[in-house]
């Protein structure tokens, strides 16, 4: 599980708007949200790693009306009384990369492994 969450935050903070708008989406977040829900008792890493995960992505996504329910699922949980890591005021929050990447190689250049 904890490998899995780690490919999913890699693709989240690696992948453009196209992804970010499948992950955020309410049937995957509820998904997410019940993994760590206290009658799974998840592992207490598993449970900090989500918890990390759904308050890095509120905040960085924060200003993007499309991506607004991970918002509000960092503000239930806390609502609900999640307890999240505490937040670097002196670090910025880091910015994903562009939803667009120009390349000047074409496809079928790339490794069949890649495409």
């Amino acid at each position: 599980m904890a490998l899995t969450l780690t490919l999913l935050d890699a693709l989240v903070n690696n992948c453009g708007k196209i992804f970010h708008v499948h992950v955020a989406n309410e049937e995957f977040l509820k998904v997410l949200k019940s993994v760590i829900a206290p009658k799974n008792n998840p592992p207490m890493p598993i449970e900090e790693q989500i918890l990390s995960m759904i308050q890095h992505w509120a905040l960085v996504f924060r200003h993007d009306s499309d991506l607004q329910i991970i918002q509000e699922l960092y503000e239930e949980c806390k609502r609900q009384g999640y307890t999240f890591p505490p937040v670097d005021k002196n670090l910025s929050v880091k910015t994903m990369l562009p939803s667009k990447v120009e390349s000047t190689r074409p496809i079928s250049a790339l490794p069949i492994a890649v495409r």
